[in-house]
C-alpha cells in the first residue's frame, strides 16, 4: 500500500515572523503643549524594560512618570504600574506603546484627571545628543551641576548637587555643598554607571541640616540619572529618584 501524504502543505512565504520589540534610550516630545522627556533602559530580564518620564509644565512644576514596559512584538509594549506623579498621590496610568524602536515609539496613555488617553510621539535623541549604546562615564557627570530641584510643591531653582568621582570609577558620591529645602544629602548618597545602558542608578539619602526642616529626613529615594548634549558644548543632567510608590524629586541643571 502506498503511503499517505500527509495534509498539504500551506504555503507560508507571506506570513511575517514577528520581531521583538526594541527600546533603549532617550527620548524627547510633547505632551499637551508640555516638553517631555523619558528614558527607557534594559533590566535583568530582557522582555521588560524600565521607563522614566519627565514632563516640565512650568518652570515650578513637573510631571513625573515611573514604571516598567513589557516589550511585546512588532513595535507594541504594554506598561506594568505606571505611576504619574505631580506631587499630590501618585495616580496609575493605563494605555498603551505602539511604533516603537530605538529611533522613536508612540505613547497613548491616560493620565488622570484626563478621561481620554494622551497621545503623543516621542523621538529618540541619537549622537552626538545621545549615544544610548555607550556605558556611562562619571566623565559625563563629574563635577558640580547647579539648578531645579523639585520635591511636589517644594521647589528650589538653584541647588548645587556635587558628583565625585571614587576610586571605583562605577560609583561617584553624590553631594549637596550647600543646604537646600532644610535638607543635606548623606553621604551614603551615590550615582553608580549601569552595567547596560547609558544612565547612572542613584540612591539620595536625606539629613536635617541644623536649624531646619527637612521634609525628607531619613528618607531614601531611589531612581535615575541621565546626561546628553543639547548642544555641542552643553551638557544636561536629569536625575529622577522616587520611593517604592512614586512619589519623589526631579532635577534639570545645564552646564
Amino acid at each position: 500500500g502506498g503511503g499517505g501524504g500527509g495534509a498539504p502543505q500551506a504555503g507560508n512565504e507571506n506570513i511575517a515572523i514577528p520581531v521583538p520589540t526594541e527600546m533603549q534610550g532617550v527620548y524627547s516630545g510633547v505632551i499637551g503643549s508640555d516638553d517631555f522627556v523619558s528614558l527607557v533602559v534594559p533590566t535583568a530580564d530582557p522582555a521588560t524594560v524600565n521607563w522614566y518620564g519627565l514632563t516640565f509644565v512650568s518652570s515650578h512644576t513637573v510631571v513625573i512618570y515611573s514604571g516598567q514596559l513589557s516589550l511585546g512584538t512588532d513595535g507594541l509594549a504594554s506598561p506594568i504600574g505606571l505611576k504619574a506623579f505631580s506631587g499630590i498621590a501618585p495616580v496609575s496610568m493605563s494605555g498603551s506603546i505602539t511604533a516603537a524602536s530605538p529611533n522613536s515609539y508612540i505613547g497613548s496613555l491616560n493620565i488622570p484627571p484626563s478621561v481620554n488617553n494622551v497621545v503623543f510621539t516621542a523621538v529618540a535623541k541619537t549622537p552626538p545628543v545621545f549615544n544610548a549604546s555607550q556605558t556611562a562615564s562619571s566623565e559625563d557627570t563629574d563635577g558640580d551641576w547647579t539648578g531645579a530641584w523639585i520635591d511636589g510643591s517644594n521647589f528650589s531653582g538653584a541647588v548645587l548637587l556635587r558628583f565625585s568621582s571614587t576610586t571605583t570609577f562605577v560609583q561617584q558620591k553624590l553631594s549637596t555643598p550647600y543646604v537646600f529645602l532644610g535638607c543635606i544629602l548623606n553621604i551614603t548618597s551615590s550615582a553608580t554607571s549601569a552595567s547596560k545602558g547609558n544612565f547612572f542608578m542613584v540612591s539620595l539619602k536625606f539629613d536635617q541640616a541644623p536649624l531646619s526642616t527637612c521634609a525628607r529626613v531619613g528618607q531614601t529615594l531611589s531612581g535615575v540619572a541621565f546626561v546628553y548634549h543639547p548642544t555641542p558644548s552643553t551638557s544636561r543632567l536629569e536625575l529622577i529618584a522616587l520611593d517604592s510608590e512614586g512619589r519623589g524629586i526631579s532635577f534639570r541643571a545645564d552646564r
